[in-house]
């Protein structure tokens, strides 16, 4: 039996003009569920959509500062606000699993936080974190990209941030008093190494369910583990990663009230 493989690589990804690099205006977060901006605020914290046009440059000078908060991202700094621009277009607002936000720390004023372009909704703007591999067939998603800024670790920002995405994806649509998406499955993906992450993940609620070897070929010049004599990519070292979740059953007995005690903490 004849057969056949036409398979043709990708070309390289398309440049973006300069007003293609920062998104649409008004700016489409092309997102596969609704986000409620109203859900994702509490008294001490506030989660909005990443606009690169009011926060890339400060992320970028924040990233450039402190190139330690990259250290477990599988993927190398872009070196211009222009390179970073693209990188956030084509990796996560043309990708409708992805969704991209801001942590903005309510209790501090605009000025303890980097400085952004136009409003800071109302506080500091203290780090992103963003939604990935969410999947409407499934119900699931995957909290990542959680970068919080050197000021405001150990702080309430992370723990806030992160329960209040987790009240909106797991609570029911119908929930009386926090309407959610409902889903069934929230995830936590990091490098098997980055022990503090885990620790901020169990501290939080998610459960450790499976370390997944040599699942990310990472850039060369990485932190990682050495390949075979022979590899493909020689230059690229590998990564394990850690999965940690929290499932809707898990939510309704007993994690939903430990993420929000977790939250309520003061100290």
């Amino acid at each position: 039996m004849a057969y056949c493989n036409n398979y043709v690589p990708p070309t390289a990804t398309p440049e973006l003009t300069e007003a293609e690099l920062y998104g649409p205006e008004p700016y489409d977060l092309n997102f596969c569920f609704p986000i409620d901006t109203d859900a994702l605020e509490n008294d001490r914290v506030k989660v909005v959509p990443f606009v690169p046009r009011i926060y890339l440059r400060a992320l970028f000078e924040q990233l450039t500062a402190h190139p330690e908060l990259l250290r477990y991202i599988p993927f190398a700094l872009p070196t211009t606000t222009l390179a970073l621009a693209g990188a956030f277009e084509h990796m996560f607002r043309r990708d409708p699993s992805r969704a991209m936000f801001a942590i903005i720390d309510k209790t501090r004023p605009p000025s303890d936080g980097p400085q952004v372009a136009g409003d800071a909704a109302g506080g500091a703007f203290a780090g992103i974190i963003g939604f990935f591999y969410t999947s409407p067939q499934n119900l699931s998603t995957e909290l990542g990209f959680v970068l919080v800024f050197p000021a405001f670790q150990r702080t309430h920002v992370l723990s806030n941030a992160v329960g209040l995405l987790l009240h909106y994806s797991l609570n029911l649509p119908s929930d009386p008093v926090r309407p959610g998406l409902g889903l069934r499955r929230v995830q936590w993906q990091t490098n098997a190494r980055n022990d503090k992450s885990v620790r901020a993940a169990e501290r939080i609620g998610f459960r450790r369910e499976a370390t997944m070897r040599w699942c990310v070929a990472l850039p060369n010049g990485m932190e990682g583990d050495e390949p075979r004599k022979g590899d493909p990519l020689p230059n690229r070292p590998g990564r394990d990663s850690a999965y940690l979740a929290i499932c809707w059953d898990d939510w309704e007995s007993g994690v939903k009230e430990k993420v929000q005690a977790v939250m309520d903490r003061r100290a």
